[in-house]
């Protein structure tokens, strides 16, 4: 298998285990401990993921739990974006390849690659509710990148959610030297992958065959994967206040909105073209009333810099900046 080289340079996106021991039973003497025993309580931690940390998101509607020896933001990572929002970012993370995603998983099928997967790690995985992509990156860019990530990429409420599982390729090398090997003109003495071998490495591990330490990272993320539940999400609050001030299309640089004294005001080139009452809920729907002709926005986002809203019944996405 021949590794491809970007020349281009991109930006990268991106148990404790609870063992049970038999003791003896003891009755407690502690009335409040008595009552707890006896309450059915004490019998409610009977899976070790009762015990896990847990990572949830109210806007896109999920919750996913992780062993406490799995550190979030490091090799752990969660990233949770708005599919109107993505844009044209690397390796394929952009908004149009985001919906084409959500439509194939939710027929079962894959959909279009994401980020630098191994071909033959690609898998639909069945979530509950949602069907989600499953893939290895075992390196990116050049010949001499080894790395080790398995990731999930699912949708849920327009959100775009992609968790990757992060292995210490340190340790995951030293127990698989057959897969790798030497390349002194290009990476000097490090171990690099002898890229024939990857579909062979994946093999091992689907199929529970790995080293000790390789196999853990990779059911890791199955074990987490299967603690994935979803609700109904919930819509920020939002207050006039949070709108007053001037707001600069980013689709347009002349032209200009401000909220002020109770009403929208928009400019283009600095002079003013319209006027009108506005009023704001606190599910973000937006109206302004401009010589009693009504006009409808929803707030998709609003915080300190960013104000996007969506046009009524349209559809589109207006974005400024403050």
């Amino acid at each position: 298998m021949t590794k491809k080289i970007l020349a281009a340079g991109l930006a990268t996106f991106f148990l404790a285990s609870c063992t049970a021991k038999m003791i003896e039973k003891v009755e407690p003497e502690n009335p409040a401990e008595r009552e707890f025993a006896e309450s059915g309580r004490a019998k409610a931690i009977e899976n070790k993921t009762d015990l896990w940390q847990i990572f949830e998101n109210a806007e896109a509607g999920f919750s996913v739990k992780f062993p406490a020896g799995i550190a979030l933001g490091e090799n752990l990572q969660i990233r949770v974006d708005a599919i109107a929002e993505l844009g044209e970012q690397p390796l394929n993370f952009t908004t149009a390849t985001a919906e084409l995603n959500r439509d194939a998983l939710a027929r079962g099928e894959f959909g279009e690659e994401l980020d630098w997967p191994l071909a033959k790690s690609k898998r639909v995985k069945n979530l509950g509710a949602v069907n989600a992509q499953d893939f290895l990156v075992l390196g990116r860019f050049e010949i001499c990148d080894v790395i080790f990530e398995r990731t999930l990429v699912f949708y849920s409420n327009d959100r775009q959610i992609v968790l990757t599982l992060v292995g210490d390729p340190e340790k995951i090398i030293g127990e698989n030297a057959e897969f790798f090997a030497t390349d002194s003109e290009n990476c000097g003495e490090m171990s690099i992958w002898n890229f024939e071998k990857q579909p062979e490495f994946f093999a091992e591990l689907a199929d529970g065959n790995g080293g000790e330490i390789t196999q853990k990272w990779f059911d890791d993320l199955d074990a987490i994967a299967a603690t994935i539940e979803f609700f109904e999400p919930s819509a920020p609050e939002f207050d006039a206040e949070k709108l007053a001030g001037k707001w600069t299309s980013l689709d347009d640089p002349n032209s200009t909105i401000e909220f002020a004294g109770g009403e929208k005001i928009d400019f283009v080139g600095g002079v003013e073209m319209s006027r009108g009452k506005f009023e704001i809920s606190g599910d973000g729907l937006l109206t302004v009333d401009e010589d009693d002709e009504i006009f409808e926005y929803q707030v998709d986002k609003l915080d300190d810099a960013n104000l996007i809203l969506l046009f009524l019944p349209r559809g589109n996405f207006l974005r400024f900046a403050r």
